[in-house]
C-alpha cells in the first residue's frame, strides 16, 4: 500500500503519513468538500470545520 508524507508547517517539522485508504475515506465521506477557503489555506478554522464533519459521521 502506498504512502505519502505530507509537511504540516513552515519549518517542515511536523508531518503526517497517509495512506490510499485513507484518501478513500476521505473522498467517500466528502470530508473536505467545502472546507477549504478560497486562498487554499488550511488553518485552524479549516480544521475545526473538518473535526465537526468527522463527529457528524461518527
Amino acid at each position: 500500500m502506498e504512502t505519502y508524507k505530507i509537511q504540516t508547517n513552515v519549518s517542515g517539522t511536523r508531518n503526517i503519513t497517509i495512506t490510499e485508504k485513507h484518501l478513500q475515506t476521505i473522498e467517500k465521506y466528502s470530508l473536505l468538500k467545502n472546507l477549504i477557503d478560497s486562498n487554499g489555506i488550511i488553518d485552524e478554522s479549516v480544521l475545526d470545520k473538518l473535526k465537526l464533519n468527522v463527529r457528524s459521521i461518527l
